[in-house]
């Protein structure tokens, strides 16, 4: 693309393939949508921060109550055997935290909450 190569990655997931490029996944069904980036990983609405594949919880980087940057890495998970880093989508604190290492989550389930300060 643009006289630039990239390596990409796919898994179908129902009807929706899953399209991982250059540190980004995307989702292509009736449209496309973005659905993480290194920039703030994860579904990203009002603060909360969801799962963007069905994966294994790796790392947790933060604990409830915690104060986190922008962009700040809070989870580490597996799928489709590749690590995908989790970043809190806007500076605050988080006020919830809802899973721990090992675990295993699905599609967007919500796995942090920051509340911004």
């Amino acid at each position: 693309m643009n006289g630039r190569q990239y390596r990409v990655r796919s898994m179908k997931i129902g009807a929706d393939l899953w399209l991982h490029v250059n540190g980004q996944i995307y989702v292509v069904s009736p449209e496309i949508k973005k659905k993480s980036s290194r920039e703030g990983s994860g579904v990203e609405s009002d603060g909360q921060v969801l799962a963007p594949m069905p994966g294994k919880i790796l790392k947790v980087n933060i604990s409830e109550g915690a104060a986190v940057e922008a962009n700040q890495v809070l989870i580490v998970m597996e799928a489709m055997k590749m690590e995908y880093s989790l970043s809190a989508p806007i500076q605050g604190r988080v006020k919830s935290l809802a899973v721990k290492v090992g675990e295993l989550v699905e599609l967007n389930q919500m796995l942090v909450e920051v509340e911004k300060t």
